[in-house]
């Protein structure tokens, strides 16, 4: 089934399609621009499907983009599609693509005037080979960079790889090769938009594509690979408990800062461990310093934490931390 045509808002497209009365918060919804698509095969609430409507807009750019809802009659909410859980927008749009819609998503605009250049932002996405430590978990598994820019993607990249801006370190020695390949094969929920207006759109978009990712199995960092990552061991106090092994009790961490550093802030009581603060001797340097990689994502620290934890215990020592 598809439908009406625009000349309405969303809420005279709603009662035009199904008799009922809506409201709704987004000031989109009272654009006379809105038409009735059809009725999806994605099952709402009630054994009824979702009824999908859809409006053209442009953004700050003049941009072209679509804004899609999906209406659950029985339960009376409107929802925008990408704002759906995954599994959900991902078959609505399917059924869109099926229906002969000519959503979905933003498109670049046919304009042949140029416009006054506006500053706008963009993801780009690079993977990056590792040094190889026997004790790198998962080595198999893609190391992923991800960033945002003012730039062309392409362009940030290659300024990064040859040190011609700030937060080139890693690059230059370690550099990366695109994968926008990647991020336009996500779901159109997860990578969003093409550019960005705003700052803070561009952010909140890419923690979004990090979590989907990281969910995926990929290992990512925000940092350019420029922060450096550290598992380090604490010697406890027997007072911590009895003991359950025979070696003394240790606390297992990591940090971006110095193993120095994050002892003293225990110690203070800044983001402290109550088993450092309260039982911490002194940095154990026989236990990490050499048999211990230090590392560019945080996900492998976390990985190499958790083994390290399991390791001392395995050699009959009393380990807390070690997540």
């Amino acid at each position: 089934m598809t439908g009406s045509s625009t000349g309405q808002n969303l809420f005279q497209a709603i009662l035009k399609a199904s008799g009922l009365s809506f409201r709704g918060g987004y000031k989109r919804y009272n654009a006379k621009k809105w038409k009735w698509v059809g009725t999806s095969d994605v099952v709402a609430s009630g054994r009824l499907n979702y009824e999908v409507f859809t409006a053209d807009f442009r953004d700050k750019l003049d941009i072209p983009y679509t804004f899609v809802v999906a209406v659950d009659l029985m339960a009376g909410l409107i929802c925008p599609v990408e704002e759906l859980n995954e599994e959900t927008s991902e078959r609505i749009n399917a059924w869109l693509q099926r229906s002969g819609s000519e959503y979905p998503g933003p498109v670049v605009a046919a304009s042949s005037e140029p416009k006054k250049a506006e500053r706008s932002y963009s993801l780009w996405l690079g993977e990056v080979d590792v040094p190889a430590h026997p004790k790198m978990p998962n080595p198999g598994v893609p190391r992923l960079l991800l960033g945002s820019s003012d730039e062309d993607p392409l362009t940030r990249i290659n300024k990064l790889n040859a040190g011609q801006i700030e937060g080139s370190g890693f690059a230059v020695h370690h550099p990366i090769r695109p994968r926008l390949d990647l991020l336009e094969n996500l779901p159109r929920t997860v990578r969003g938009q093409p550019s960005y207006s705003k700052f803070r759109y561009v952010k909140a978009r890419k923690a979004k594509v990090r979590d989907y990712l990281k969910e995926k199995g990929f290992v990512v960092d925000l940092s350019n690979g420029n922060v450096v990552y550290t598992v380090y061991v604490i010697n406890l106090s027997d007072d911590v408990g009895p003991r359950t092994n025979p070696h003394r009790w240790v606390y297992v961490g990591q940090t971006q800062k110095t193993p120095e550093e994050r002892f003293e802030e225990h110690r203070r009581g800044y983001k402290a461990s109550r088993w450092v603060k309260n039982h911490g001797l002194h940095l154990n340097y026989e236990l990490f310093s050499r048999a211990v990689p230090q590392v560019r994502f945080r996900q492998d620290a976390l990985a190499i934490e958790s083994q390290l934890a399991t390791d001392l215990e395995g050699r009959g020592f009393n380990v807390k931390g070690g997540h």
